[in-house]
């Protein structure tokens, strides 16, 4: 472990440094030679090795930002799922008790299903249409793609079935007639 820190801490030096010297001299020009070899078909043979070297260097810059935006879409992730998770468990418990105004607590998971999905659903259509993430991803930019209703469908399924329990009864009876053997097995 600590091994991997020192080299985390090496990398970091070293990408400021490289991060200065393009800063100060090739990133002035404000062009993307990854995305000008991309779009003029150019080969990796065709490149003069200072050409070489200034790619390699913006790679090298590029994959430190990478690593960093990996390290928090996965923490993204883990809030979304504590987020999903919560809602479900507190759905649930709402719906386990007998309260007397069920239709209230019914509409009022109904309403922040909505409104947590409606939240998420822009959050994700905003990072589908990124452009950098496009470009990171391999997809078209400014367009929603299927990786967009995946992400909807992984995070909202369990939700609406959730909510559609609260407030169809019979969606429940039927869910928890799959559930009951389950849960009398394990007494």
């Amino acid at each position: 472990l600590e091994a991997y820190v020192e080299l985390q801490a090496d990398l970091d030096r070293l990408a400021v440094v490289v991060r200065d010297q393009l800063q100060a001299h090739q990133w002035q020009h404000g062009d993307s030679d990854s995305l000008i070899r991309e779009h003029e078909g150019e080969t990796i043979k065709s490149v003069t090795p200072g050409r070489r070297l200034l790619v390699l260097e913006e790679e090298f810059i590029a994959m430190r930002y990478l690593i960093y935006m990996r390290y928090i879409f996965r923490h993204l992730r883990n809030l979304l799922g504590f987020i999903v998770t919560g809602f479900i468990l507190a759905a649930v418990s709402l719906q386990s008790y007998a309260f007397q105004s069920r239709h209230w607590i019914a509409f009022s998971s109904l309403c922040i299903f909505i409104t947590l999905g409606v939240g998420v659903t822009m959050v994700f259509a905003e990072m589908d249409r990124d452009s950098i993430l496009s470009r990171i991803t391999d997809t078209k930019s400014n367009e929603l793609g299927k990786t967009f209703v995946f992400r909807l469908l992984q995070f909202g399924t369990l939700p609406l079935i959730t909510v559609l329990a609260a407030q169809f009864p019979f969606i429940n009876r039927m869910f928890f007639s799959f559930v009951r053997p389950v849960l009398n097995s394990l007494h």
